[in-house]
């Protein structure tokens, strides 16, 4: 999803994990085939190739291609509006399997575990609305889970001749929610999909996640973490003190007290949903001091994403969220009382100068329910038994073994979980699927030598380390706060 952490999903959002998206050494070494892949993408109508060389994303033996490619902004009315999507191929063979890795956001093309995994290519694309995939005009009724599986699709019909290899799609959190839509509308596009911690959402403030919160994990820890929202609020002068010194709100109609009360409301969510069980023993005891609280925070829900300048990045997601993909309820009762705003609205996060959308059009991820259930072939999920969107989890449903439908979870996982995170058995389980699905033996090894190589970056890597560094730059700045 989605709510990433509210954008730490933003590395929350932001996106979309021990990890699905791996950083390998590089050195500059391009594929044996470059100007036979160049002169093809060339050759494709509408589409603009740009090589990226020396790129730190784009592995040794791959060669890079930046593609813009041209779209109708209504696939119905193709003779009408157009916008540039944005993609990034990372080619190593034409007869290696391929990776389709979408995107619920902006452009993010470090190697997907599967990537690694099959020794594949790479396609990353670009949602619709996000960043340099973004229409002019914006006319946001073109914002569907439908318009966006046709623009996959043209994607596919455009690239795919190339290669000989199996094509799969993947994408992780709302990422994977679209890998999964462009399925459902154009199922032999690929010879599978992975999704991983994708959410089905079934209506604005779906309790199915409330209940979740209310019982994951420990419960001297549960405790621990309200008790740690209840002193934060009550100290709530001096949190939004800090807050203000270090951003702007004033997008938010109740300015900085109301960003504080989703802050603090997202809090014990962000928690499940990023850390390991260990993070318990760290969380700051209600005597601990002013600055000690506010860095927790920090830490756990990333303050600086709910400023003005931040929030409006990810105007798309809460309009297809508000729309059509539906979102949490979060748990807070035990810190209602305490609240001046209703953290669950997601009116604040829709772009103020459109009417918002009504009504939740719920049809649309119903559909998606009942294809999983009933019609999908050659689809796996995987899940983290911690991580609050398993309670939105893709269903199995009827005769799954016999249509290759899996959902696999990873025990006490969180939203950053790897197929390496399964039990033995369900690991290679998952592993003996992907080679029946590609012809290609998985090598896990080659993806445990990644991972040690790069353990403190997850899958939003690029994001993660500007995140990382805005952060630590923070921490200079509150020194000097009384």
């Amino acid at each position: 999803m989605v709510k990433l952490k509210k954008i730490i999903w933003f590395v929350s959002l932001v996106t979309c994990f021990s990890f699905s998206s791996i950083a390998i050494g590089y050195a500059g070494q391009q594929c044996s085939d470059r100007d036979e892949i160049f002169e093809f993408l060339g050759s494709i109508p509408a589409m603009t190739v740009n090589e990226l060389t020396n790129d730190p994303y784009i592995p040794d033996g791959h060669c890079g291609f930046k593609l813009s490619f041209d779209q109708p902004l209504d696939h119905q009315n193709p003779a009408g509006q157009r916008f540039t999507q944005t993609m990034v191929l990372s080619h190593r063979s034409r007869t290696a399997p391929l990776v389709m890795r979408t995107l619920g956001y902006y452009l993010r093309y470090s190697p997907s575990e599967l990537t690694v995994l099959l020794n594949g290519n790479q396609l990353s694309i670009e949602h619709r609305f996000f960043n340099e995939s973004m229409p002019d005009p914006v006319i946001w009724d073109f914002l569907t889970i439908k318009q966006a599986a046709a623009d996959h699709h043209r994607i596919v019909k455009a690239i795919r001749p190339y290669y000989t290899g199996a094509w799969l799609s993947t994408g992780i959190s709302k990422g994977g929610m679209t890998a999964s839509y462009h399925r459902r509308f154009y199922p032999d596009d690929v010879n599978g999909t992975i999704s991983y911690v994708a959410p089905l959402s079934f209506s604005r403030k779906d309790e199915r996640y409330d209940y979740f919160l209310e019982q994951v994990g420990d419960p001297a820890c549960r405790d621990k973490l309200v008790d740690f929202q209840i002193e934060a609020l009550n100290r709530r002068s001096a949190m939004e003190k800090r807050m203000k010194l270090l951003g702007t709100y004033n997008r938010w109609p109740g300015g900085v007290a109301q960003a504080f009360d989703y802050i603090i409301s997202e809090f014990y969510y962000a928690f499940w949903q990023y850390q390991p069980p260990s993070r318990c023993n760290y969380i700051p005891p209600v005597t601990a001091d002013d600055n000690t609280l506010y860095a927790f925070i920090e830490d756990i829900v990333g303050v600086a994403s709910w400023e003005d300048s931040r929030m409006s990045i990810f105007e798309p997601y809460y309009y297809q969220a508000y729309r059509q993909l539906g979102y949490p309820l979060l748990y807070t009762r035990p810190i209602d009382h305490l609240l001046q705003y209703d953290p669950n609205d997601y009116l604040p996060y829709i772009p103020q100068q459109i009417a918002p959308p009504e009504p939740f059009e719920q049809a649309a991820m119903l559909d998606i329910y009942n294809w999983v259930s009933r019609d999908a072939r050659r689809f796996m999920s995987l899940y983290g038994t911690f991580d609050p969107w398993t309670a939105g989890a893709y269903p199995t449903g009827h005769e799954s073994e016999s249509r290759e439908v899996y959902r696999f979870m990873a025990p006490e996982g969180n939203h950053r979980i790897s197929i390496l995170d399964l039990t033995e058995d369900e690991r290679n389980k998952a592993l003996q699927v992907l080679a029946n699905w590609t012809g290609v033996e998985p090598d896990p090894e080659a993806l445990e030598i990644a991972l040690r190589k790069d353990r403190t970056l997850d899958v939003y890597k690029r994001d993660e380390r500007l995140w990382l560094l805005e952060q630590l730059e923070q921490r200079q700045r509150r020194k000097a706060i009384p």
